[in-house]
């Protein structure tokens, strides 16, 4: 079990963002696998969904997508749920366009409440939300890993800058094998 000032934060694991999905993220079922291993070794488990209404402003830029209620906005089948703690829902409101789940969220309040010193993200996107994830986490004060094989980019093309931007920006990588 990792340690008790340690949680895991599973990023917008939505079936629009998996194979199949409005924006997916090539190999992100694979990713899935590797979240499911992971999750049992923390107590502390929060995942995210975009949540959007139907007229909201980010799909002038992206394909509709994550529409509250709908079956691109669940939870994608083969996430193990069993332990998470807390689902958190982000840009719920039509302007709201947050990139990161501490953006408009109680997020940070939630991991101070429970003496949270550690964080490790993984989920989807990782050039996109996950990164902005990780990028607020270290402005807030945590330290900060992305868990990459429990990842995936939007545009894998561009993998090795979007590590270069990771690191650049104080962000620690490993991959699962490395938990400790």
């Amino acid at each position: 079990m990792i340690g008790r000032d340690a949680a895991l934060i599973v990023v917008e694991p939505q079936n629009d963002f998996t194979e199949g999905g409005a924006l997916p993220a090539p190999g992100a079922s694979e990713a899935i696998k590797v979240i499911n291993k992971i999750i049992p070794r923390f107590r502390h488990v929060i995942a995210s969904k975009d949540w959007h209404p139907p007229d909201h402003c980010s799909f002038t830029k992206w394909p509709v997508h994550c529409v509250a209620g709908t079956t691109g906005a669940k939870f994608h089948f083969s996430l193990d749920q069993r332990n998470i703690r807390a689902i958190i829902h982000t840009g719920v409101e039509r302007d709201d366009d947050a990139y990161s789940v501490f953006e408009n969220t109680h997020l940070e309040a939630m991991l101070r409440a429970d003496g949270i010193k550690r964080v490790y993200i993984t989920g989807f996107v990782l050039d996109i939300c996950v990164y902005e994830t990780a990028v607020s986490a270290v402005a807030l004060g945590f330290d900060t890993y992305i868990v990459l094989d429990a990842t995936k980019p939007a545009y894998p093309d561009q993998l090795e800058e979007t590590i270069e931007k990771i690191k650049d920006a104080g962000i620690k990588v490993m991959n699962s094998k490395d938990l400790s």
